[in-house]
């Protein structure tokens, strides 16, 4: 009935004469007679009061965070940005200067140098990859503009791969260093936060995972990083 390349499909509602339905921000209505879906044009009137900028307290909207490896810093992405925090003494650091974007799902490496996330324009997703001292500009490790990515960001013990999921529920590994990527698998469920179980041993060959079976529960996977073999 619908072919969006992107985003599920979200709160369907069956009418008279066709199904509403929302997909990436915007509406839509698939039509019984025509089978055919059109897009509703809508417009939100605004006086411009809400438009102003104004300053709101991020730490009431923290939505992912990770502790440095030595422990004196910590990272928090809240209001679609991110922040590093001393754990005692020092100031806040903002990390993110894109606007109207989402910088999430924050993962420091294990030498605390890097810190991986996801950089979230709306129709667009890419894995980054920056400095934790916010020295220098953000380095993308994925290139596509046709499927969005999220977590979790697990990095390998010796800080060369990196683990990310896509919106199609594939499970990737990007070598840090290279950008060269292997395909793990992917669930046959395809249920969102499949993945989200991801470990990596402490040698880094091997990266551990649970993922559905055809008969709906959950089995035990290992995949080989130096082979590229799933067991």
């Amino acid at each position: 009935m619908t072919h969006f390349p992107v985003y599920d499909v979200d709160w369907p509602s069956a009418g008279n004469t066709g199904i509403a339905i929302s997909d990436g921000g915007k509406l839509y209505v698939y039509s019984y007679r025509s089978g055919k879906v059109r897009q509703v044009p809508v417009t939100v009137p605004l006086s411009g009061l809400r438009t102003l900028p104004y300053e709101y307290a991020a730490a009431k909207m923290i939505r992912g965070a990770d502790v440095a490896p030595d422990g004196k810093l910590a990272v928090f992405s809240a209001r679609g940005a991110l922040y590093t925090v001393p754990v005692d003494y020092g100031h806040t650091t903002n990390l993110s200067t894109a606007i109207a974007s989402n910088d999430k799902d924050p993962a420091w490496s294990p030498n605390g140098k890097w810190i991986a996330y996801i950089h979230d324009k709306g129709l667009d997703s890419q894995v980054m990859l920056r400095a934790a001292d916010g020295q220098s500009k953000p380095r993308a490790l994925t290139k596509e503009s046709d499927v969005t990515y999220s977590g979790p960001l697990v990095w390998s013990p010796n800080g060369h791969w990196l683990t990310y999921t896509n919106s199609m529920q594939q499970l990737w590994l990007v070598n840090t260093k290279t950008g060269a990527r292997k395909e793990v698998t992917s669930d046959p469920q395809m249920v969102i936060g499949a993945f989200h179980d991801a470990a990596c041993s402490p040698d880094s060959r091997w990266l551990a995972f649970s993922m559905h079976l055809p008969n709906h529960r959950r089995g035990l996977f290992i995949y080989d990083v130096d082979s590229g073999v799933l067991h």
